[in-house]
């Protein structure tokens, strides 16, 4: 689908996941050129995977290695259409606990007026 997984190593924000849209099944496969805009191509909102449509799911299995501070952000797509990965790196790395962090990323996506639902998970190694 179209949820996310990112990774704060220290000051580092990257993205760990890839959306199942047809924008990323057309970029894989070097149909469109790396300047093309996933916020306005029109196949950005096409999955090509989810969970819940069909009996069984091909799921995409990835090993990464795990620091011991690595700060994981899972969330949906109406937070990270509508607030730039800095933006949401910031708010985790500034946020005194992941309760306060999850509560700014989500008034931060309705603030910028989130045109679907918001959903956001932190999971630490500090638990």
């Amino acid at each position: 689908g179209d949820s996310r997984l990112y990774r704060l190593r220290g000051t580092a924000f990257e993205l760990v996941s890839r959306d199942h849209t047809q924008f990323e099944e057309l970029l894989k496969q070097g149909l469109l050129d790396d300047n093309a805009s996933e916020t306005t191509h029109p196949t950005s909102h096409i999955l090509t995977r989810a969970l819940g449509v069909e009996k069984q799911v091909e799921l995409e299995v990835e090993a990464f290695e795990v620091g011991k501070d690595d700060v994981f952000l899972l969330c949906s797509d109406g937070l990270s259409n509508v607030v730039e990965q800095l933006e949401m790196a910031k708010a985790i790395y500034y946020s005194e606990d992941k309760e306060r962090a999850i509560s700014n990323l989500i008034n931060m996506a309705l603030a910028g007026k989130a045109n679907d639902n918001v959903t956001a998970v932190i999971i630490d190694g500090k638990q």
